[in-house]
């Protein structure tokens, strides 16, 4: 019989190779022959999956927005209420949780600004991020978990700044902003934002 080949899975290593490749080399030197080479893959079953290097950046970067998303909803769904999912949501979208895709972001805005293809991709991206944020911040509020009078809309654009703008300082002032910093600023802007009413809320575990 010949043999199944499982095309998304495929994709998706990838997908991990592209995002390891420009943690090591930098997004500069990050091309096919590169990715096919730590990867292990022939440069030409690269092109079997993919057209070309954009569309390898593309694809890695719904790749890492779907794993983001994937995370925010496992991590809140562990916990009761509406306040502590919407803060889980939240910290399970910081740069210290996932890494060097921190880096791959910053990589692929720069192809946003000219390339159409890049745009659209993080136009859906950013939809898929903004629902995602919109539900738990819905169920806060349903639950009277939060006392803000910022609209809802609002609420959303301003989390996706503050994840962006931490996203930008965790990969350009590493040292200034590491996972500690992150937490301390993700704190500041919870309280500061929803005005949680309970008090304190249970944390997920950090790590690395």
């Amino acid at each position: 019989m010949p043999k199944i080949v499982d095309h998304e899975h495929r994709r998706r290593l990838v997908a991990k190779v592209v995002l390891d490749t420009i943690a090591a080399v930098g997004p500069e030197r990050t091309t096919l022959r590169e990715i096919a080479r730590r990867g292990g893959f022939s440069h030409t079953s690269l092109h079997h999956y993919f057209r070309n290097l954009d569309d390898v950046l593309g694809f890695a970067y719904e790749y890492l927005t779907d794993t983001v998303v994937t995370r925010m909803q496992e991590q809140a769904a562990a916990l009761d209420g509406g306040g502590p999912r919407l803060y889980a949501a939240l910290d399970s979208a910081c740069p210290y949780r996932f890494g060097i895709g921190a880096v791959t972001t910053l990589a692929f805005w720069v192809q946003t600004v000219s390339g159409k293809r890049a745009a659209r991709t993080q136009r859906l991206a950013y939809g898929v991020l903004r629902r995602s944020i919109r539900q738990f911040i819905e169920e806060a509020r349903i639950e009277g978990h939060i006392a803000t009078q910022i609209d809802t809309d609002e609420l959303v654009e301003l989390s996706v700044i503050f994840l962006d703008g931490l996203c930008v300082a965790a990969s350009l002032e590493k040292r200034a902003c590491g996972r500690r910093r992150q937490v301390q600023l993700l704190d500041a802007f919870f309280e500061a934002t929803f005005r949680p009413v309970h008090g304190p809320f249970h944390k997920p575990p950090q790590r690395e």
